[in-house]
């Protein structure tokens, strides 16, 4: 039988310890010198903080009840002991302080004393086969054995054993050690690009036999080809291809409490400690941070998909998948599993209040095994996933073995472990390896909603709509301060004993002379910089020429991406620009019944004046509020960027005192606010609608305005909200705008012209939009205009014409 022909591009999807290992194999095998690698995540920062890959800490073990994943992850750790610069534990990647492994009774114990068995089997192996000694494996008979061995003040468990070959590994230094090396192969070799979200598998079918996979389609619309595709995206893999029955993505608990340095030093050369019985466990600290974590069933959130997407029917086709979802903190119900684990471990620490928390997403098979194998139905696609919460471990190793499957060489008894199974589980939900404890079934959703419940707030996600809603009680608060506000603090003037003339005179001098130092330093930077910011922009002008793309097409799609930074991306642009004061100026004119859309991560949010009506407040604050928000909805057609504004909403009402929190009723509401029925219009309409920087991504700013205006409450209309005789003029609610657009100068408008396409892929922003031309063509009212910048910024506030 002939070789198959070595494919001259392979594109691995998904950046993690999976991905990056597999590329890492492929370079060094000749059948693959001459094909060129690429690797995408959808990240926008590698190593990717979303990932299963990436955090402070993974168990690194060969205890396994299951013999074949003992010897593998033995194999590893080979690799894990050597600490020389390049070596894998090298450069503090890697301790070894040992691992105590306890249940609670016989019943739960299996899974411990199956793996007692194996790792003793491979110490004596280890004897016999190099002449080597392991560390010692001691059986703990009782609590106080298991104390002792922990070192801990509390204990977990009645009966394990600790083993001093097993350790841990600090993940992110990992994945970042793999990129470098893989990024060391050279770009002729291989490419790592971040920011790459896949919107599908391409694939095309020949008419007879397999379809053949061709690569895939980026959200941004690129399409990346490729004669092998690996799909190697962890839990994210079952959201791209149909893994019904296979795969499952599950949400695990993970905490972290800050503890000082000598705290630190007291516990880190302890040994990791899990109780299997209740899969709680606890990782010797780094970092000043100490993380306590549950390894269990799970949580899922559950998302209609289409098959088609999936590769396995019609569009109209709807399977429910479990999708990560990412940047949000743990639901109470782990997050006090994470805090009887450690009342009951380290009870010194036990009330302390977790600094913060996570959720880890793995991709779980039913029984544990790896999903790495040729697609049985697409040619030219690899599946190397399903790593169940354990195969971080592996990653010195499991390179090889992906890389042995793709070449059809990989061992007998992994291939049958790893393969493409006839037999589905329809009905799977977690993963029954046994080594997994805690509640089964459990619904992200549901959770999330229980704990907003206990705070008073009614929660509820319908992927139908995609609207999230949340809404207080019937409970109404009067503040005692704002935490939206900032603080006036008076400057207290230095004492008289602060004052020496002396000192003061010699202070002046050489504060001559710094103030000379610090000029031409400034100057020469302010050199620099205008040289390379005049280069830049010719780049730019340059790359602008070449892109093809419609001035003014919808590039809203550039902030889909799941986890592209976009406070940090403009952070620095709006604090130059004063954009903060804008902003704030014009949210303080919202009231009543708001709805804000294009809210992207919600970097509105803290200027909201959100407290509840204090009657009492003119004695307070020395004002009296005569505008109060009385029901709020935020809204954006990416989900991305909802999901982190609810996050961000919810840390933020977390924090604030109960009798601060808003009293009214919120919403969150995902889509396109332009398209008739993902809106609904309250009654009486919204008095205030709130839009910054949202119009000059859209390719129909105008029928978009013509839309706000129809939800806005129209001249003449009731309202439904208790306003102010000022607002309650009957002219209607008010459209409070700030945008970016087309200056008052010639060359200006030039310069933004020259570099809109650059910016607008990049910013999903054509910051050269005709802004006067969009308000005259709405046919809504003009209250207001003012400009800044050169024009370039338009705050605006419209009205409903009158009818």
């Amino acid at each position: 039988m002939a070789t198959p022909e070595a494919p001259r591009t392979v594109l691995i999807v998904g950046a993690g310890e999976f991905g990056l290992s597999t590329a890492l194999s492929l370079l060094k095998r000749p059948r693959f010198s001459q094909s060129r690698i690429t690797v995408i995540d959808s990240a926008t920062q590698l190593p990717n903080p979303a990932g299963s890959s990436v955090d402070a800490s993974r168990i690194i073990r060969a205890d396994y009840g299951n013999a074949l994943y003992a010897r593998l992850a033995a194999q590893a750790q080979v690799q894990w002991r050597d600490t020389s610069d390049e070596g894998w534990g090298g450069q503090g990647r890697y301790f070894e302080p040992g691992f105590v492994l306890t249940a609670d009774s016989d019943e739960t114990a299996g899974y411990v004393k199956r793996s007692l068995v194996n790792v003793k089997e491979i110490a004596e192996q280890s004897t016999r086969e190099a002449g080597g000694r392991l560390k010692r494996i001691e059986v703990l008979e009782g609590p106080a054995q298991i104390k002792k061995a922990s070192g801990h003040e509390g204990v977990s468990g009645t009966w394990g054993y600790v083993n001093y070959n097993s350790g841990w590994a600090d993940a992110e230094k990992c994945v970042a050690y793999a990129l470098r090396k893989l990024k060391g192969q050279g770009e002729e070799r291989v490419r790592v690009r971040s920011g790459c979200k896949v919107q599908q598998v391409l694939t095309d079918h020949e008419g007879t036999g397999r379809s053949k996979c061709m690569g895939v389609r980026l959200e941004s619309g690129e399409e990346l080809r490729a004669d092998l595709t690996i799909l190697a995206a962890g839990a994210w893999t079952p959201s791209l291809i149909d893994l019904q029955g296979r795969c499952v993505a599950t949400a695990q608990v993970l905490t972290y409490t800050a503890i000082t340095d000598e705290e630190q030093k007291s516990l880190q050369d302890n040994p990791t400690v899990m109780n299997l019985s209740r899969g709680m466990f606890i990782i010797p600290p780094r970092g000043r941070e100490l993380k306590v974590a549950r390894h269990g069933y799970g949580y899922r959130n559950l998302q209609r998909i289409s098959k088609q997407q999936l590769l396995s029917g019609r569009a109209d086709e709807y399977v429910e998948v479990s999708v990560p979802w990412v940047g949000i903190p743990a639901p109470d119900e782990g997050l006090q599993a994470c805090r009887e684990a450690l009342q009951e471990m380290l009870p010194s620490y036990g009330d302390r209040p977790f600094k913060n928390s996570r959720l880890c997403w793995y991709c779980d098979t039913p029984d544990g095994d790896f999903l790495i194998t040729h697609h049985p139905e697409y040619q030219g696609m690899f599946v190397a996933t399903g790593g169940s919460g354990h195969g971080f471990k592996f990653f010195p190793v499991i390179g090889e073995k992906i890389a042995d499957a793709i070449e059809g060489k990989l061992d007998p008894e992994l291939r049958h472990a790893w393969r493409w199974r006839g037999e589905t589980f329809p009905d799977f939900q977690v993963c029954d390896d046994g080594s997994r404890a805690g509640p089964r079934g459990m619904l992200l959703s549901e959770e999330m909603a229980k704990g907003w419940e206990r705070r008073g707030w009614d929660w509820g996600r319908h992927t139908g709509t995609g609207e999230m809603l949340l809404r207080r009680g019937k409970h109404r608060f009067a503040s005692t301060q704002s935490p939206l506000l900032p603080s006036r603090r008076a400057r207290s003037p230095p004492s008289p004993s602060s004052v020496d003339t002396k000192a003061s005179a010699t202070s002046s001098k050489r504060s001559g002379k710094g103030y000379l130092w610090a000029c031409s330093v400034f100057g020469v930077t302010l050199g620099i910089y205008f040289v390379s910011l005049g280069i830049s922009v010719k780049n730019a002008m340059q790359q602008n020429r070449e892109l093809d793309i419609d001035q003014n097409a919808d590039v809203s799609y550039r902030w889909k991406d799941e986890k592209r930074n976009f406070d940090h991306e403009v952070d620095n642009a709006e604090s130059a620009m004063l954009m903060r004061a804008k902003r704030r100026r014009l949210i303080s004119e919202a009231y009543g019944n708001v709805l804000e859309v294009s809210v992207g991560t919600g970097r509105n949010f803290e200027l909201y004046d959100f407290r509840p009506f204090d009657p009492k407040e003119d004695a307070k604050y020395g004002r009296s509020r005569t505008r109060i928000i009385t029901d709020v909805t935020f809204n954006d057609q990416s989900e991305v960027m909802v999901d982190q504004a609810m996050s961000k909403f919810m840390a933020m009402e977390a924090e604030r005192k109960e009798d601060q929190r808003f009293s009214g009723r919120v919403r969150f509401i995902v889509g396109d606010a332009g398209v008739d029925g993902v809106i609904d219009r309250p009654k009486g309409g919204y008095d205030t609608i709130v839009q910054t920087f949202g119009i000059c991504s859209m390719a129909d700013p105008v029928g978009f305005l013509r839309k706000l205006g129809s939800l806005c409450r129209q001249p003449g209309e009731a309202t439904t909200s208790k306003l102010s005789t000022e607002d309650n003029d009957g002219k209607g609610g008010r459209i409070l705008l700030l945008e970016h657009g087309r200056g008052r100068y010639g060359w200006l408008n030039n310069l933004l012209d020259s570099v809109a396409k650059v910016h607008a892929l990049h910013y999903g922003c054509w910051w050269n939009k005709d802004i006067d031309q969009v308000i005259a063509q709405s046919g809504l009212e003009v209250e207001r205009v003012r400009r800044y910048h050169g024009g370039t910024t338009w705050e605006i506030v419209l009205r409903p014409t009158p009818k």
